[in-house]
């Protein structure tokens, strides 16, 4: 009897997840906050963060010709604070924002930015986004 892929997916793959790293370091304003990547891509941030400053990613598992995803979430308090800055292993990168600028955070919100970062021989190009929920 012949099967669908979709049978044979399901039966493969009965649930996906993935760990999460929780950040509870503070932040400091024009500070730099590290991520290590070694253990997962995604990053939940519950620590107080006093200003804007930047991401440094580490142990990226891009290689070239490949690209991946890595996500911040945030818990805002009352003054919204975001990376304005990305490193990627103490390196600067360009951010090409949703939309072309900068987006700001939200206040008493839960902002995720979602970070895809492509590796052609070594240059990193990255693009993001921040979405908002609550």
């Amino acid at each position: 009897m012949s099967q669908t892929i979709e049978q044979l997916f399901s039966r493969q793959f009965q649930q996906a997840s993935e760990a999460f790293n929780k950040y509870s370091t503070s932040i400091a304003s024009a500070g730099i906050a590290t991520f290590s990547c070694t253990s997962g891509n995604i990053h939940y941030i519950t620590s107080t963060v006093s200003g804007n400053w930047t991401a440094n990613l580490t142990n990226v598992g891009v290689t070239s010709g490949y690209c991946a995803n890595y996500t911040l979430v945030i818990i805002q308090g009352t003054t919204a604070y975001i990376p304005t800055g990305l490193q990627i292993g103490g390196v600067s990168q360009t951010i090409n924002w949703q939309g072309g600028s900068q987006p700001s955070g939200n206040n008493s919100k839960k902002d995720v930015i979602a970070y895809t970062v492509f590796d052609d021989a070594g240059t990193y190009t990255v693009y993001a986004q921040l979405v908002t929920f609550g």
